[in-house]
């Protein structure tokens, strides 16, 4: 048996011109949860994944965009078997792609088909005739129930007497029932208009061509059912099924994504695209796009910046992109790290020595920081940390563009833009006597506010993708997160922001074993805090019935005001600069919302 004795000729595809909008009509018609791409001669490019297209914004894009390689494909020559084994080797592929001699699309191949035909084939090749209790030894088989249970799609298994003999993990979870109400018992008794019934004692098979209606627990299904004949008698039945209703709720996220986001674009009025600089930063929130928008401003100009933002999110992403985006973009970037460097060494480290300056300086001495980035931009790192002894050497620096190295009387000039970074509150160390007051408005011309992650969650499937690709090829795998986990993330409050999200991808993708990454393969901290997280939003949530997209975007906006009045003490100002809009709409939206 090969592949093009087995595989369904009727296959739905896309152009790789076709637009995404396109693309998202398609899938809410349909139940998948992928797509073949293919180009002008029908050949296979890859593929475009339902998930892939929840972050994606502009309509008109093309599916270049969103092409995949997460796919299985085979000859229509291979054997049964080698196609057995590229589905064990992809646990996350639910079809295989079949494809001719010229690399040409001619037809699919779904897991359920394999391990169907798998089963059919133990029983046809027993050496006794099946008796009644047959199908049940080997429905309870340890190789097929793990096979049956590796599946996202429910899988049921009656006998001719309409006794259930297996049912999944997924079927149970699916239609919500526990395995001790339907192991055993009779279908009949259960779900009397099962189509499964109608099978059985047709003989006939019934394809994914239209919807069914579970009425006992009032869920719409589509399914593939097969009947098990042994010598030309049924002596049972299969069946596979997807749930119809997660497949119209991720249709509908994406169509609802879409708008809130049109929504949000004609608020903030923002259509600008990024220089190519900016690139290497994730995220296409309107509150991270707003201070990005204003970084590049701010490159085109020599001043100062102090970018503002807890630890994590970023910040030195932002400063390499403005030094990428300057006049000084062809020179050094270089940076200090004012928290990791001892007191007794950040003068040396910043300023260089001299030859016999100190007990340890190596012969020929040492340039410094500033040195070396003469020409281009310094940036300090965690600015907040600088020692008080130190600071009134950089403001020199700063004034005067000129210093001496340690141990040396000769004066050296530099020319150097400078970025400060920290994740702390200057203005209350400097009100402390912690931090110089001439130093802060030196550094500070300009101030960037990084979001953290937990203000942007709009970015996190972008993040999750960007650093399963890094970490993918950095360990030669090709792992994709489980919904399970993707929940998590979407639930968690991340305190460490994008490193911890960096750090939580590389731990799931080294310690994973197959290609869908599973929550044991997470953090434990990290699951437990998550599923705190969730809980906790679930119990303060509002219980609210489906309401127009105004009135979900109206709470939603209320909520953010009053959030971020609570954070900034009631101070206007600060509020205004934690939402990123100005003082007009601020004022129209206290109104508006009785505040």
């Amino acid at each position: 048996m090969i592949a093009q004795d087995i595989m369904s000729t009727c296959v739905i595809s896309l152009h790789i011109h076709d637009s995404i909008y396109s693309a998202k009509e398609i899938f809410k018609k349909h139940n998948f949860s992928s797509i073949p791409i293919i180009d002008n001669d029908n050949r296979l490019l890859g593929v475009v994944r339902l998930k892939d297209l929840l972050d994606k914004t502009d309509p008109k894009s093309t599916l270049e965009t969103c092409i995949s390689s997460v796919y299985i494909k085979v000859k229509y020559n291979v054997t049964f078997n080698e196609i057995v084994e590229e589905f064990f080797t992809h646990h996350d592929c639910a079809v295989a792609l079949v494809l001719d001699e010229s690399e040409k699309l001619i037809g699919i191949v779904s897991k359920n088909d394999i391990f169907r035909l798998s089963i059919l084939g133990k029983i046809e090749n027993s050496d006794d005739d099946l008796q009644d209790n047959q199908l049940q030894k080997l429905s309870a088989k340890p190789y097929l129930q793990d096979a049956f249970n590796s599946l996202d799609e429910g899988i049921i298994i009656i006998d001719n007497e309409l006794k259930v003999q297996f049912a999944n993990k997924a079927y149970m979870r699916i239609l919500g029932v526990q395995p001790h109400h339907i192991l055993n018992k009779k279908l009949s008794d259960i779900e009397p208009n099962a189509k499964i019934i109608d099978v059985l004692k047709t003989g006939k098979p019934f394809r994914y061509e239209d919807t069914i209606n579970v009425e006992s627990v009032q869920k719409t299904i589509v399914a593939n059912i097969m009947p098990i004949i042994v010598k030309k008698e049924v002596k049972g039945a299969i069946s596979s099924f997807f749930d119809k209703t997660q497949f119209h709720i991720m249709a509908n996220q994406l169509e609802k994504l879409n708008t809130i986001n049109d929504y949000l674009e004609k608020e903030l009025k923002s259509d600008i695209v990024l220089p190519e600089a900016f690139s290497a930063i994730i995220g296409s929130s309107k509150k991270l796009k707003n201070q990005l928008v204003l970084a590049w401003r701010i490159a085109e100009t020599d001043s100062s910046v102090l970018i503002l933002g807890e630890s994590g999110t970023g910040k030195e992403l932002v400063a390499q992109a403005i030094h990428k985006a300057s006049m000084r973009k062809g020179n050094a970037f270089v940076a200090i790290n004012c928290s990791a460097i001892p007191d007794s060494l950040i003068e040396s480290e910043l300023f260089g020595y001299e030859e016999g300056a100190f007990t340890g300086a190596v012969r020929g001495g040492k340039p410094g920081k500033i040195e070396k980035a003469n020409k281009g931009t310094l940036f300090f790192d965690e600015i907040g940390d600088m020692p008080l002894f130190m600071q009134p050497r950089l403001l020199r620096f700063l004034q005067e563009k000129e210093y001496e190295r340690i141990g040396s009387n000769k004066t050296i000039r530099a020319d150097v833009r400078v970025i400060a970074a920290t994740n702390k509150n200057l203005e209350e160390m400097v009100d402390k006597g912690e931090f110089r007051k001439d130093l802060f408005f030196r550094i500070n011309t300009f101030t960037l506010h990084i979001p953290p992650l937990r203000e942007h969650k709009i970015d996190i499937l972008s993040l999750i993708q960007h650093f399963l690709d890094q970490y993918n090829m950095k360990y030669g795998k090709s792992t994709i997160l489980s919904n399970a986990c993707i929940n998590l993330f979407l639930q968690y409050d991340w305190p460490g922001n994008i490193r911890e999200v960096e750090h939580v991808i590389e731990h799931a993708v080294v310690l994973a074993d197959d290609t869908v990454i599973k929550e044991n393969n997470l953090p434990k901290y990290f699951v437990n805090l998550a599923a705190s997280s969730a809980q906790f939003e679930e119990e303060k949530a509002p219980s609210l019935s489906p309401k127009k997209l105004q009135e979900v975007v109206d709470y939603v906006e209320r909520e953010a005001i009053i959030r971020a009045l609570q954070a900034s003490k009631n101070n206007k100002t600060k509020a205004m600069g934690i939402l990123g809009i100005s003082r007009r709409c601020f004022y129209e939206k206290l109104r508006k919302y009785n505040i």
